[in-house]
């Protein structure tokens, strides 16, 4: 698998005296995250110093392809997906108010599940080595890179525990069959 840039866009923000949010989009050259980095912190007091509005926020978004986009019988249906409802850490909750967040992984292979058929075939296997490698993206210590968040920029609570997370089997329509 190999992933190009295809592009790299930004986004500033700004806002007038009236309260108003415009968007800004601008297509760049950047190819790699440091010259991202540093052409954003290079444009935002460029952009200040031309416009009368305030600059109040400012993104960058990557675009990525596939270099080969075959698929062939390996590959899975992105209808069937893995449920994965992870608990939070949120400050403030009270005992038995622990937040959970779901998000999905289309396509999941099937060692994610507990069982190939029967009465666990739709359970996920929260312990399994490769979804917990993935987990831990979302924990708050992941490293100075920083993390994936849930609801609202929260992180897991310990995405190791299976008693604070689960997963089940989901499907989603399709129309392409």
């Amino acid at each position: 698998m190999t992933l190009e840039v295809k592009y790299v866009d930004m986004r500033f923000r700004l806002k007038d005296r009236g309260g108003n949010i415009a968007p800004m989009t601008v297509k760049t050259s950047a190819t790699t995250p440091l010259g991202a980095s540093n052409l954003l912190d290079t444009a935002i007091p460029l952009i200040q110093a031309v416009t009368k509005a305030k600059v109040i926020g400012a993104t960058f978004t990557w675009g990525y392809t596939e270099t080969d986009q075959s698929v062939d019988a390996t590959n899975g249906e992105v209808e069937e997906r893995a449920a994965i409802t992870m608990s939070l850490v949120l400050s403030g909750s009270g005992p038995g108010q622990t937040p959970e967040a779901t998000f999905e992984i289309p396509a999941p292979i099937d060692a994610l599940f507990v069982a190939a058929f029967g009465e666990n075939y739709n359970v996920v296997n929260i312990s399994n080595s490769d979804l917990q490698n993935w987990l831990a993206l979302y924990d708050a210590g992941f490293g100075i890179a920083g993390s994936f968040t849930l609801s609202d920029q929260q992180t897991a609570l310990d995405y190791t525990d299976p008693s604070l997370n689960k997963g089940k089997r989901v499907h989603k329509g399709s129309r392409k069959g």
